[in-house]
C-alpha cells in the first residue's frame, strides 16, 4: 500500500502482526508473520537461548501476500495473511493457517508444502 514502509520492514525482518507461535521442544520458534505472509523460523542458539536475528523464512516469499493453496517446493509457496502455525516435536512436519486462501498447508521435512484442508 501507498505509504507503508512494506519493503524495509520485510528487508530488516521485522515481524509484522504476527499472529501465530510455536515452540518446539528444543526452543526452535515458528511465527506466522501474518503482515509479511510468511512463515519464519528461529532457532535456539547453544546456549538454550532464542536468536534475535531474521528468522529464517521456511515458506512464502516475504512481501508478497498471493492468493494460492496448492502443492509446491516451499520456496515457491505463497501465502495470504497465515494466521496460525503448529507442528510435531521434531518438526518433520509443520501446519500452517494459509487464512486469506482459507486453507491449511502441510510443510514436510523435505521442503515440500501441500493442501490438506481446503474450503469448497
Amino acid at each position: 500500500p501507498a505509504g507503508c514502509p512494506c519493503k524495509e520492514l520485510v528487508q530488516r525482518g521485522l515481524l509484522l502482526h504476527p499472529e501465530g507461535l510455536f515452540v518446539s521442544p528444543n526452543g526452535t520458534v515458528l511465527v506466522a508473520d501474518t503482515g509479511n505472509c510468511v512463515v519464519r523460523r528461529f532457532d535456539p542458539r547453544p546456549d538454550g537461548a532464542a536468536t534475535l536475528g531474521k528468522g529464517e523464512v521456511i515458506l512464502g516469499v516475504a512481501g508478497r501476500c498471493e492468493r494460492g493453496c496448492g502443492n509446491h517446493a516451499a520456496n515457491d509457496t505463497r501465502l495470504t495473511y497465515p494466521h496460525g502455525v503448529s507442528a510435531n516435536s521434531d518438526l518433520s512436519s509443520i501446519w500452517i493457517a494459509n487464512t486469506g486462501a482459507a486453507c491449511v498447508l502441510r510443510l514436510d521435512r523435505a521442503g515440500t508444502s501441500e493442501a490438506t484442508v481446503r474450503t469448497l
